[in-house]
């Protein structure tokens, strides 16, 4: 039902309705995003448990599967290359930084890049650009299709209120739920300025900028930029439990909690 709502307020049909039990959905969500969403981890209930249950999943998975399967010969450097992935998710993937950092080729950090996509444990999104002069159009943005697999990966299984990494983590959650919609083409946006808005969705003839939150503060001057510029019908801010509705001139701007969406 949830769903639904967020998805007819994305096409402007209807405003999102704010449910009933925040504090159990505050608390499906603070366990989700430190667990991920792997069937057999979510159907166990106790907390060491699934922590084995993701280290074996890190340990069979890509250790035997993805390293064997693609022939990689140099396992550590790749890794390496993974671990600091699952640390920088949601930042822009520069492969020559990469490269310099593991002193590794720039064509082989492309391979395993390309390696992990197709593993499906990454997943990259392309800048959205109009203005060939001032916004980017080259620069690329990934994510982890696994919250749980991530932290498994850098060792870290603390709640939510106790990270520093928890506005990526939060990130990363409203990017796998943006792609799970239909006909969404999801992008994000970024000026030569540094002004950037998390992702833009464009969906049946529609643009619409989403930034992400973990209070309820007011979004940068990039934000208000984009809309006067594309003139969007609804901009959204996805927080941890904030819900209420502002007007931008013609645009509707949202602020919904992460669990809504």
């Amino acid at each position: 039902e949830k769903k639904r709502s967020f998805e007819k307020a994305l096409e402007g049909k209807d405003e999102p309705e704010q449910p009933s039990f925040e504090n159990e959905f505050l608390n499906l969500l603070d366990e989700y995003l430190v667990y991920g969403g792997y069937p057999e981890v979510v159907k166990t209930k106790d907390r060491e448990t699934k922590k084995m249950i993701l280290k074996n999943i890190a340990s069979l998975y890509i250790e035997k599967d993805v390293i064997t399967f693609f022939g990689i010969r140099d396992t550590s450097k790749f890794e390496d290359l993974l671990k600091m992935l699952a640390f920088k998710t949601g930042s822009i993937l520069s492969i020559s930084s990469f490269s310099s950092a593991l002193k590794t080729g720039f064509k082989k950090i492309e391979d395993y890049i390309e390696i992990l996509k197709h593993s499906y444990i990454i997943h990259i999104i392309r800048p959205f650009y109009q203005n060939l002069v001032t916004e980017l159009r080259k620069s690329k943005k990934f994510y982890f299709l696994d919250l749980g697999l991530r932290n498994s990966l850098i060792d870290n299984f603390l709640p939510i209120g106790n990270r520093s990494d928890a506005g990526n983590l939060l990130e990363n959650f409203v990017f796998r739920e943006l792609l799970a919609l239909e006909d969404a083409d999801i992008r994000y946006w970024r000026t030569t300025g540094k002004a950037e808005i998390d992702f833009i969705v464009r969906r049946r003839d529609k643009v619409i900028p989403i930034e992400v939150k973990l209070s309820p503060e007011k979004p940068g001057k990039g934000f208000y930029s984009f809309i006067s510029t594309y003139q969007p019908e609804n901009a959204f801010i996805i927080t941890l439990k904030d819900f209420h509705r502002e007007r931008i001139n013609s645009c509707d701007l949202f602020y919904i909690p992460a669990y809504m969406i």
